[in-house]
Parts: C-alpha cells; sequence; structure tokens
C-alpha cells in the first residue's frame, strides 16, 4: 500500500530555508520556501520508491530562479514533475505564469501541507491538459481535486513515462544562456529573455548546475568583500582610565624600563622567540596577510574562470579584481579579516 503521509524533516527545512534566507520581501521569501520545500519532500519520496533523481539539477536550486518565479520542479532524466503545495485540497492552484513563459511541466505533484508544517499529504497528479483555462482568477488555474490520478499509480507513471527532461543545445546557445545568467543576476534582462532563459534551462542540465554554481561563487566573493570591508571600518576599542591610575602606571614603567635596560647591558641580545621561530615584525605580518588576501582573491578568479566560461568568466574575474586591490589596499586590516573568515 502507497503511504501517502510524507513527513517533513528538520534537514528538508534547512534545505529549503538556506535556499531562501537571502531574499528581502516577506511574501516572496514565504512562497520560495514553501515551494523548496515541496520539491525536498517530493524527492525524498522519489527515494523511498527507487525512482533514482541522482545527477539532475533542479531549476528551483537556483536562487534568482526561485526569487523570480513560482517554481517547484523536479527534474528526472525522463520528466519534468512541478510539485503544488496547497493549504486546503478545495483549492488546488496552478501558477499562469507557467504557461505564459512556456514552463509547463509533464506532470503536476499535488500536496498539502500540515498547519505546522509536520508533514504534507501526497493528494495525487496530472498533466497540465486536465486544467480548465476558463477556472481561473487571473493569475491562477484551478482544479478539482476529483481530477487527479491517485498516489497509487505514480511511480509506474513516472518510471513509464516516455519522454527526456534534457536536450542538446548549440555552442551558441549556450554562449547566449551564459550571457542570460550574467544578465539575469544583473537585474538586467526583459520579458522575453527570461522566458528564453528558462527554456535554455528546462532543457540542460549541465547548464543549471553552472548557474548554481555561478550563484554560490558571486555569493562567497560577495561575503569576502563585506569581511574585508567590516574590517576596515571597524575602529579600535580605547578605555579611559582615570588620572591617578595613569600616572601611577606610568611610573611603575619607568621603574621596570629601568631595570630592562640594566639586564639588557648585561646580557646577550635576544634573536629567537621562546617558541623557537624568529620573530615578525608588525610589519612583517601585515605583508604576509596581505599577500594571503590577494592569493585568495587570485584563487577565487581561477575559481569563476573554472565554474563559468566565457561571460559568466568575465564577470567573476572583474569581481574578483576588484578583491584583491581591496586586499592590498587594507593589509592592516587583514587579520581581523581572516579572523573573521574563520569564525564565519
Amino acid at each position: 500500500m502507497t503511504n501517502t503521509t510524507l513527513l517533513i524533516n528538520e534537514q528538508e527545512k534547512e534545505n529549503a530555508k538556506a535556499l531562501t534566507q537571502s531574499f528581502t520581501r516577506s511574501d516572496v521569501k514565504s512562497r520560495a520556501f514553501i515551494n523548496a520545500l515541496g520539491a525536498e519532500v517530493c524527492l525524498q519520496y522519489l527515494q523511498d520508491n527507487d525512482i533514482s533523481s541522482e545527477g539532475i539539477y533542479n531549476i528551483h536550486s537556483i536562487r534568482k530562479i526561485l526569487e523570480e518565479f513560482d517554481i517547484s520542479d523536479v527534474m528526472l532524466s525522463n520528466i519534468h514533475i512541478d510539485v503544488r503545495v496547497v493549504y486546503n485540497d478545495n483549492e488546488i492552484f496552478i501558477p499562469k505564469s507557467h504557461f505564459d513563459y512556456k514552463f509547463t511541466p509533464d506532470i503536476y505533484v499535488v500536496m498539502q501541507v500540515s498547519k505546522d508544517y509536520s508533514q504534507m499529504e501526497f493528494l495525487g497528479f496530472f498533466e497540465p491538459k486536465m486544467l480548465n483555462k476558463h477556472n481561473t482568477n487571473g493569475d491562477y488555474y484551478f482544479i478539482e481535486k476529483e481530477k487527479l490520478s491517485s498516489p497509487v499509480d505514480f511511480k509506474s507513471y513516472v518510471e513509464n513515462f516516455a519522454g527526456s527532461a534534457s536536450k542538446d543545445l548549440s555552442d551558441e546557445d549556450i554562449e547566449n544562456a551564459e550571457f542570460l545568467i550574467v544578465s539575469m543576476a544583473d537585474n538586467n534582462v526583459s520579458e522575453a529573455d527570461k522566458k528564453q532563459l528558462l527554456n535554455y534551462l528546462k532543457n540542460s542540465a549541465d547548464l543549471r548546475n553552472r548557474f548554481i554554481e555561478f550563484e554560490n561563487f558571486e555569493m562567497l566573493a560577495y561575503h569576502a568583500i563585506n569581511i574585508i570591508d567590516d574590517a576596515e571600518s571597524a575602529e579600535p576599542e580605547i578605555n579611559e582610565i582615570p588620572l591617578d591610575e595613569m600616572l601611577s602606571e606610568e611610573m611603575d614603567l619607568d621603574m621596570a624600563q629601568d631595570i630592562e635596560l640594566s639586564n639588557a647591558l648585561n646580557s646577550e641580545p635576544l634573536t629567537d622567540s621562546p617558541f623557537g621561530i624568529d620573530e615578525i615584525s608588525e610589519d612583517e605580518e601585515q605583508s604576509d596577510d596581505g599577500n594571503m588576501l590577494g592569493n585568495i582573491a587570485a584563487g577565487a578568479a581561477v575559481l569563476g574562470a573554472e565554474i563559468a566560461g566565457s561571460a559568466m568568466a568575465s564577470a567573476a574575474l572583474a569581481g574578483a579584481a576588484e578583491s584583491a586591490e581591496i586586499a592590498k589596499d587594507t593589509a592592516g586590516a587583514a587579520g581581523m579579516a581572516i579572523d573573521a573568515v574563520s569564525d564565519a
């Protein structure tokens, strides 16, 4: 018997939060979170039922796409699934934008989430052609739960679906897609460009993976620059000391310096540190730290070139070069920056 009550574990929730934590608008974050969570639960259901989803990169895993579009896709090698999570089984809705952007899946899977987000009920699935497009409120199409196929038939339907969720792209298509990826990351794309990019991503798992890695690199570079900026702007802490304490400390210091001077005149000079390591001047420490950050930035440039290529590489290299220049100019704050990176 097919289990249709699917428990939501903490890892699935954390994965969904990780994809949406950078979104600023609360309504977008809520919608994107439930979409990501639905896809996570569906992927676990596939795994529990021995349906392989390995090596397939989903479009909703691209943060920029998840933020812009109402998408909860699961891309298998032979079939494109979109998960619709509802709160009421009498209100099953499908975004009209899927049809506007020509991004309809092969089937929709419908799940009803509990009020405490502890579980989802697998209500069934259906093909897009089952929708009555007259049953709409303008933004969404609706379908009655009685029209859904039973979850019992889901495994055999998916395994026997004679389709393909991947197509070969020409070199020109790939180059254009990479340009659109960078443009979309910079919020500089038209609606027609978005439609074209979605089509590219739908047809190429490799391209989806490139976009995901490009976003991860951009996020890494952004956090690195912020750490350096924070270190540069940090002011040293100054503790006020009462005048009488200050005078007393100065007198004690004068006495200590006299004793140290006397000892120094009657002893061999210290050439090695007590720990067996040559002592390093403050200037040398700053120089080494600055070189370290410069090397990190240079390494980031190589990483950017590897994960992106052509148009995406240009953007990555430009960002890395800027990071290297900042690192060089802020060598004095490098120690603080490296500590912050370690803590993060």
